[in-house]
């Protein structure tokens, strides 16, 4: 079920288009080294996906990410517009999303705890508890369609595009990472060959 303060959460995520009071507090100099550094990583991490590894856990899911994003945009096209199709956008989402969380929750992240450390299984068990979020929220928003209240789905979508948006960044900024980092190539492959075989 959608919290009750989700718009303020939604309202409070950071503008990326506009400084942060802490920012402005930061002396130009820094603030700008710093950008400098953001906008490093970001190139390498787009270079990284181009140079993309057959055996690499961060490609393949981030290029799931990206292809379920993909059918988010058009789900919350279809809400806007009042359109009854948006249904059977919302089941192939549901389908799909559900099938990559499940996988993850069931082979990708066990395996990567038993090697990791502290810090990491906390964050693992954290993206498992968003992962509770996710299916409640997509159970919330096909309810809502099947009874026709698209007021409420589009809020709820919006809600769903912002826990996603925070879960695929912790994902391929932590767990897909620490996967690659851990496991042998021929694990991977192994575990990237059981997430294709759907």
């Amino acid at each position: 079920m959608i919290p009750e303060n989700w718009k303020s959460n939604f309202e409070a995520m950071p503008d990326r288009s506009q400084k942060s009071r802490s920012m402005r507090r930061i002396p130009r100099s820094v603030r700008t080294f710093q950008g400098s550094i953001g906008l490093a990583r970001q190139l390498h991490y787009r270079y990284h996906r181009m140079m993309s590894d057959p055996d690499s856990v961060d490609d393949a899911l981030g290029k799931d990410h990206e292809r379920l994003d993909g059918l988010l945009h058009q789900l919350k096209a279809g809400i806007q517009s009042n359109a009854p199709a948006a249904r059977k956008t919302l089941a192939e989402l549901m389908g799909q999303l559900v099938h990559h969380m499940t996988w993850e929750d069931e082979v990708l992240f066990p395996a990567v705890k038993e090697l990791a450390g502290a810090k990491e299984r906390r964050s693992i068990e954290s993206l498992e508890i968003d992962h509770e979020r996710i299916r409640d929220t997509l159970r919330s928003l096909e309810s809502s369609l099947a009874a026709g209240d698209f007021e409420l789905a589009r809020s709820l979508v919006r809600w769903l595009d912002t826990l996603l948006r925070g879960h695929n960044y912790d994902e391929e900024h932590g767990v897909y990472v620490d996967a690659d980092r851990l496991l042998t190539p021929a694990v991977r492959r192994a575990l990237i060959e059981r997430f294709a075989a759907r």
